[in-house]
């Protein structure tokens, strides 16, 4: 997987999908609606399998359930996941916000425009940056410190 596209608003989703597309990244896209179903995929019980890391976490701010800056912090807690990109998408230029995502190393904080065009054009630059510019250690096993 390329990218888990964590987000509860299907109209961000959609716009976002269709950018991710149309900037030729929208072959592997996996979408979770909430906080808990994002926790659940990412750190599965004993009996869940375990998922395959994605290259980039696209997460919404403000999700039901549990927010996006709680999974952002599970994420950056754990040995394996913590290498993975998580860039932080809100419709909030709440310095709170900023500063909570950052505590927490967020890789980015982008507010979302309004504009649907720059809307598009950021989100194909985001995937285009951490997809093809930046690199890291995708393919690291479970139990091994980066």
């Amino acid at each position: 997987m390329d990218i888990l596209l964590i987000e509860d608003d299907a109209i961000h989703v959609k716009l976002i999908k269709r950018a991710l597309e149309k900037g030729g990244y929208g072959d592997n896209i996996t979408w979770l609606g909430d906080g808990e179903k994002a926790i659940k995929y990412l750190f599965p019980d004993d009996e869940g399998k375990v998922p395959s890391l994605p290259r980039l976490i696209l997460l919404d701010v403000n999700l039901p359930k549990i927010n996006g800056v709680e999974v952002l912090r599970r994420i950056k807690e754990d040995r394996v996941l913590r290498i993975i990109p998580v860039v932080m998408l809100t419709t909030s230029s709440n310095r709170l916000d900023m500063e909570s995502c950052l505590r927490y190393c967020a890789n980015s904080y982008i507010v979302k425009p309004l504009d649907f065009q720059n809307f598009m054009n950021k989100m194909k630059q985001v995937a285009q940056y951490w997809l093809e510019i930046n690199h890291i250690p995708y393919d690291q096993p479970k139990g091994i410190d980066p």
